[in-house]
């Protein structure tokens, strides 16, 4: 996303129950996973439009459909359908996504990935 004013939407802290992860004690079930979004549009465009630039309930529709999936080994499986997700509405020119275990290590508030991405590289990335 070059220099310039933007709008950015949030949806913060969605704690999901999903069965994912390595260690043979995240296979025994389900685990808490904790889910950031930002997306950001153009700002000139969000001063100018009569309603609001971006929409978060697809996405937010799509995640509370996870903890039915399948255990996933990686968390990069969520986080880049995340990303999919987020660039699925034309007008996001970039976005930040983050999924943490919060309930991993007793010594660590979370692990996890979080990934800053804009449009351009995504697209870039899908037809490398």
């Amino acid at each position: 996303m070059k220099e310039s004013s933007h709008v950015r939407v949030v949806l913060k802290d969605v704690s999901l129950q999903l069965r994912i992860g390595l260690h043979p004690w995240e296979k025994n079930g389900p685990q808490r996973v904790i889910v950031n979004l930002e997306l950001f549009a153009s700002g000139s465009k969000y001063i100018m439009e009569d309603q609001p630039i971006l929409d978060y309930d697809p996405v937010y529709k799509a995640l509370k459909t996870w903890p039915e999936r399948e255990h996933a080994l990686y968390i990069e499986t969520f986080l880049k359908e995340l990303l999919e997700l987020s660039f699925g509405d034309e007008r996001v020119e970039a976005c930040r996504v983050s999924l943490v275990k919060p309930d991993i290590f007793p010594e660590a508030e979370a692990v996890g990935v979080e990934v800053y991405m804009t449009r351009a590289d995504y697209l870039s990335g899908k037809n490398a």
